[in-house]
């Protein structure tokens, strides 16, 4: 049971400052910030993050970075391409969007988790534009067997469901 995740991101608590200490992802993701600060110290886990965040449709991506404060409490932000301009934008949690940062917490889940790990996402869809859904799903996939995790997902989303062949969603 111990390496059991059960996952249900939620955006509204994703957007705050959390302590830099707190290491070990919860179930609503509020302490996201402070995982992805540690999971980012490894420039490798870093890397690995952004190339599949570029991967997802509609996400201009070119880097994460860690708002630090000096009593220790930290959160995340995306710097994002400029689309009319050679420049990029510093985005913090509290501006991304509730479909991002689901995608980005069901992403840290994967990576972060042990091998032999079960991770389950509640909603997968929730809150995700239709355009990133299936494409997170391939990734979170791809993740999960390369690093012998067993991974479930729920949605009431019928056309979501409809969209893979009967033996992906096995």
């Amino acid at each position: 049971m111990k390496n059991i995740i059960l996952l249900n991101p939620v955006p509204s608590e994703i957007r705050n400052y959390v302590r830099t200490t707190d290491v070990e992802l919860r179930m609503n993701c509020d302490n996201l910030s402070a995982v992805l600060n540690k999971m980012c110290k490894d420039k490798s886990n870093k890397k690995h993050l952004l190339e599949i965040i570029k991967e997802l449709p509609e996400n201009d991506v070119v880097d994460i970075e860690f708002i630090v404060t000096k009593i220790g409490d930290v959160i995340f932000a995306l710097r994002e391409k400029n689309k009319n301009a050679n420049s990029s934008d510093l985005v913090d949690a509290r501006q991304l969007s509730d479909g991002t940062l689901r995608c980005i917490a069901a992403l840290t889940a994967v990576l972060m988790c042990n091998s032999g790990s079960m991770i389950i996402i509640e909603e997968i869809d929730n809150g995700i534009h239709p355009a990133k859904v299936c494409k997170l799903i391939e990734q979170l996939v791809q993740i999960s067997k390369d690093r012998n995790i067993d991974l479930i997902i729920t949605t009431h989303n019928a056309t979501l469901m409809n969209s893979f062949k009967k033996e992906e969603l096995v």
